[in-house]
């Protein structure tokens, strides 16, 4: 059976196009992991309001994790080696979209965008250094340089940058989760799923943000206040 598998492999001759985006694909999966877990360890015994409690404890975070990488592997091993190859397991290929295997407009705008917004993220764990938890607590200073200079919460913004591109790219029923779904109304539902988990999580994270809002301004008082009125929430120059 080992030997069947191997002769497949070899058999098979992935486009140069499609070695270079397995590879992309990869290098955004690992990005999109380092930026989605937290540089620090949350802070023992706080007592701060935290809508996000939930999704910001270790054991969501980690099966996020798990998952979304799960994804990302099985994406950029298909793009090498497709259903028609037989190497690997797909039971209702017909449901994939191969634009979402190919250097589609829509490919390359997603792996740009998750480059782009996973950096942004680093870049805030980096300027934030200890002050960084998933889990809100008064921080030992007020960050108002680097990217803190223009923009009030830039890892939010990273963040749902992040998750909206792999989710066109990779978290999609006509991705490879196509392989398991089969039917196009299993799909319409998964897609309503989708919808309605963006929501809750938009939802959430606005209520983060108040309860972040209400701790800085608390315990920062007329410095917060004075930073507040000179820089925007998440995007510079626009909100």
């Amino acid at each position: 059976m080992a030997s069947s598998f191997a002769a497949k492999v070899f058999q098979h001759q992935a486009p140069t196009s499609d070695l270079f985006l397995s590879f992309a694909i990869l290098q955004t999966t690992t990005l999109s992991a380092l930026a989605y877990l937290s540089p620090n360890s949350n802070p023992a015994n706080s007592k701060t309001k935290d809508t996000a409690s939930i999704i910001s404890s270790p054991s969501f975070v980690y099966a996020w994790l798990a998952v979304t990488t799960a994804i990302g592997i099985y994406h950029s091993l298909l793009t090498l080696f497709p259903p028609a190859s037989g190497i690997l397991f797909c039971p209702s290929p017909e449901g994939l979209n191969p634009e979402l295997f190919t250097w589609s407009t829509n490919t390359k705008l997603c792996i740009a965008a998750i480059v782009i917004f996973a950096s942004l993220r680093l870049v805030s764990f980096r300027h934030l250094g200890p002050n960084f938890t998933y889990r809100l607590a008064p921080p030992s200073k007020l960050v108002t340089t680097g990217v803190y200079g223009y923009m009030q919460h830039p890892s939010y913004t990273a963040l749902i940058g992040i998750v909206l591109a792999n989710t066109l790219l990779l978290y999609r029923p006509d991705g490879v989760a196509a392989c398991w779904l089969g039917t196009p109304g299993l799909k319409t539902c998964v897609w309503v799923g989708i919808q309605g988990m963006g929501l809750v999580g938009m939802g959430i994270l606005a209520g983060r943000v108040i309860d972040e809002e209400e701790m800085l301004k608390k315990t920062f008082g007329k410095e917060w206040e004075e930073w507040s009125a000179r820089t925007k929430r998440f995007i510079p120059w626009g909100f």
